[in-house]
């Protein structure tokens, strides 16, 4: 297999340049995203009289929970926590037929100037947030995490 060199022009995605949306809500920059996966499960069905191949029918689309970290930083974790309180109180009223909102995560490159890539997320709720561990005797980051479930990327 050759390779090809790439064009100057290229325009690449840095995986440490990205950006979380919730509803137009900014949740700032994060450290690490993972989860950004769909998994096509399907159906095996044998046809009659079909020896030679089986067919594969869809069954479902799987989306993985969305998880992200960074350390915590003043205006971007109040934004996190403002979401989670919005959130907070559509649960609380009862309300069943939340539909979730729609999050949107946005790679760049280098720069930090050109969207690469951008994924959006429909039918976002919260999953988990957890904050950090706190000690006197540590020398350790605050990290907070924030997990989200969503309905699909595609």
């Amino acid at each position: 297999m050759s390779s090809r060199p790439l064009s100057p022009r290229a325009v690449l995605g840095m995986a440490m340049r990205f950006q979380v949306t919730v509803d137009g809500l900014s949740l700032g920059n994060w450290a690490t995203c993972s989860g950004l996966a769909v998994t096509f499960e399907s159906e095996t069905v044998m046809s009659g009289g079909q020896y030679d191949a089986v067919k594969l029918l869809p069954k479902a689309l799987k989306y993985s929970t969305i998880t992200l970290k960074r350390i915590m930083e003043q205006q971007q974790s109040m934004a996190v926590q403002q979401w989670l309180r919005q959130s907070v109180n559509v649960w609380i009223n009862g309300d069943q037929t939340y539909p979730g909102g729609t999050a949107q995560i946005q790679l760049f490159d280098s720069t930090a100037d050109t969207v690469v890539a951008s994924w959006t997320l429909r039918g976002v709720v919260p999953q988990e947030w957890q904050g950090p561990d706190l000690s006197a005797n540590g020398t350790d980051f605050a990290i907070e995490t924030l997990r989200l479930a969503h309905e699909g990327f595609l």
